[in-house]
């Protein structure tokens, strides 16, 4: 029975156990790791409501459950184990590659997590368990939490990807499949149509009260921004050709590249992938990628700063400095720097692809080129930065985008709707 039924008429108290995908430590303060900071920020919001216990369940690298509590929420880190670092070195060997069925992403690879989280959840009992990413959680969940409304929570496009009976079979037990962009939702209806009207979107969100605007750079150099993981489907290779080309008409031109060196496993993106660009990025896996860019903009001396991971918390103080912000992946399914900018009142030049095409509407809010092309990034770049009145025109548009969108209390309030048995 819908919880919004069940609560008709009395007071009640919902459970809800959100599960983070176990490749992430999860414990306050979160900052860092887009999936556990949605967890994070969520949770918060929806534990304003007193009707609402919030438990967040996630992994930990040590050998012993840590359980911790920060004002009306309840974390808990369980053990990982040892299985997924056996599976890293099982593909680098090469070993069991089926592309359709990647070890990393096998039922057996996180039994150790999925055990010791289940367990934490069973003694719980919530009343919704929601479920990020990972499905092979949920017959399991079925089984030992029979009355519980079960969420999948996709972030990506596995669900039809990977071998269809074997993501269909599990994703059955699902009561609601959210998708974070169109984008994906759209994939998941294509391969599991009986499963469509149990697919919902709901987007990811930003701070607005800590992401906020700020006065203008100071003169004297422009700086273009990037945030996010150093991996190959970020296309930073292509950003930095197209920077080359905008620095000989542009001596007081930066490039800041915040985010950490974490390239995703090729298993579980290129490999699986149907868009020939982000196959063809299999030849970036060679090598090492950071090492790479870092021998790419030596020429360009210190015009090019790798800063490194940024915690949350210094972010904004990153999009302060930045006159544009951009976006160069051939792939995302959502693409959190573009609200973070956005909500920073700063202009943003993305690709299109994936979930960034929901985001921005090119040439009001932000502008759109086409992706793994240097030409046209650095032309879109080249609008935004010499044109004052259009990079100012595109980054207030973007500060109301994100505040009438995006807000993390815009989210929580989506989410609520499908914990309770609406958008489906």
């Amino acid at each position: 029975m819908p919880l919004d039924e069940r609560a008709r008429g009395r007071a009640v108290v919902v459970k809800v156990a959100f599960v983070n995908q176990p490749w992430n430590p999860f414990l306050p303060p979160v900052r860092s790791g887009s999936i556990a900071i949605w967890n994070d920020r969520v949770a918060r919001v929806l534990a304003r409501d007193h009707s609402r216990e919030i438990v967040l369940l996630g992994a930990t690298r040590g050998h012993r459950a840590i359980r911790t509590a920060e004002g009306r929420l309840r974390f808990c880190a369980v053990p990982l184990g040892f299985g997924p670092s056996l599976e890293r070195w099982r593909e680098r060997l090469g070993l069991d590659r089926d592309p359709r069925r990647p070890r990393l992403l096998a039922r057996g690879v996180y039994a150790g997590f999925a055990r010791r989280a289940l367990r934490e959840a069973v003694t719980e009992r919530p009343d919704v368990l929601h479920v990020h990413n990972l499905a092979q959680l949920l017959p399991i969940a079925r089984a030992r939490l029979p009355d519980a409304r079960l969420v999948l929570h996709m972030h990506c496009e596995w669900l039809s990807q990977l071998d269809h009976a074997r993501m269909h079979g599990l994703a059955r037990h699902a009561d609601a499949i959210v998708a974070c962009s169109e984008h994906v939702a759209a994939t998941i209806r294509a391969a599991h149509p009986d499963l469509a009207s149990r697919c919902v979107v709901v987007h990811n969100g930003v701070d607005v009260a800590a992401f906020a605007p700020s006065p203008p750079p100071r003169e004297g150099r422009r700086v273009v921004l990037f945030v996010g993981r150093i991996s190959p489907e970020k296309g930073l290779h292509v950003l930095l050709d197209a920077f080359t080309s905008l620095c000989a008409a542009r001596p007081d031109l930066e490039l800041h590249v915040a985010g950490p060196d974490a390239t995703t496993p090729r298993a579980i993106l290129v490999d699986l992938s149907q868009d020939e660009r982000v196959r063809a990025l299999a030849k970036w896996y060679a090598g090492d990628y950071l090492a790479h860019l870092r021998a790419r903009a030596t020429a360009l001396g210190d015009r090019v700063r790798f800063l490194g991971a940024i915690p949350q918390d210094d972010l904004p103080a990153r999009y302060a400095l930045a006159n544009v912000v951009v976006q160069p992946s051939l792939y995302e399914s959502f693409g959190m720097p573009i609200v973070e900018a956005m909500a920073c009142e700063r202009a943003v030049v993305a690709c299109r692809a994936g979930g960034m095409t929901e985001l921005i509407a090119d040439g009001t809010d932000g502008l759109l080129v086409a992706p793994d092309d240097a030409t046209a990034l650095a032309a879109g770049l080249a609008r935004v930065l010499d044109d004052d009145a259009l990079r100012a025109r595109l980054a207030s548009a973007g500060l109301r985008t994100a505040r009438a969108r995006f807000a993390w209390e815009h989210v929580a309030a989506a989410v609520r709707t499908v914990h309770d048995g609406g958008g489906r």
